[in-house]
This record gives structure tokens, sequence and C-alpha cells, in this order.
């Protein structure tokens, strides 16, 4: 093989290599960014109107009962997060359908960075002292 065509291979197995790494590492904080999710408290406000509302898919289509909830939440030390979530009532086509939370109730909401993967209510004495003191405060 002749030097200046090594060379050449060379360079372009070491800019694959190069490619290769940049996309596995924007893949990778894509998926922590997506779905790795951390815990975090919030109280829905007695003041929330909590009554459901049907709900559309971006393509119009009617998934049924729920509520869209902004809630700020906590995490266990009381770090603040704003958290957008859509909570499907029972009656919807959603997987996952549950009663919707009522104001007043805590909720354990887990929560990546860009995204509410999960929610469940909660009794009070199961929130965390940093996050209750927000909550209460």
């Amino acid at each position: 093989m002749k030097p200046k065509r090594r060379t050449g291979l060379i360079i372009t197995g070491i800019l694959a290599i190069a490619m290769i790494a940049a996309i596995a590492t924007c893949g990778r904080q894509y998926y922590q960014d997506r779905y790795v999710s951390s815990d975090y408290y919030a109280q829905v406000p007695a003041s929330y109107d909590t009554v459901p509302e049907t709900i559309f898919s971006d393509n119009g289509e009617d998934l049924g009962p729920g509520k869209r909830y902004q809630l700020t939440a906590y995490d266990a030390e009381g770090g603040e997060k704003t958290v957008f979530f859509t909570a499907y009532a029972p009656g919807s086509l959603m997987e996952g359908a549950r009663e919707l939370p009522k104001p007043g109730e805590y909720l354990l909401i887990e929560a990546s960075k860009t995204l509410v993967t999960d929610w469940r209510v909660i009794d009070k004495a199961d929130v965390p002292q940093g996050a209750r003191e927000k909550l209460e405060g």
C-alpha cells in the first residue's frame, strides 16, 4: 500500500471514530436529560381547578378526560423546579389513567430535565423535610 493511501485511510479512520464518539456523547446526553429522573414533591394548591377537560393530541385526536398541571415542586433538599404534566382520568384512551390529583393532595413527581416521567399521590408524612418546609412556607 502506498504511503499516501495509508495516511488517507488512517485519517479517515480517526475521523470516523471521532464522529462515532461525538454521536454517542450526544445520544447519552439526550437520554440523560430526557429519561433519567429525580424525585420532586408538590402539593396541588387549594385553589387549583381540577375539573377534567377533554385532552386532545397534537393531531387533534380526542384522548378523553384529563387535566394539565403546572406545579412548583421541590427536591428532598428544597431545590425548586416547575413541572408540567397531563394527568389522564379514568375513561381516557391513555394508558395509566387514574384519579386526578385533588387540591391539597401531595404528589411525588418523577421528573427529568425535560419532562415528568411519572407522578403519584402520597401522604404528607412521606414528603422529606426540606421539601415540606418549602411547600408549607
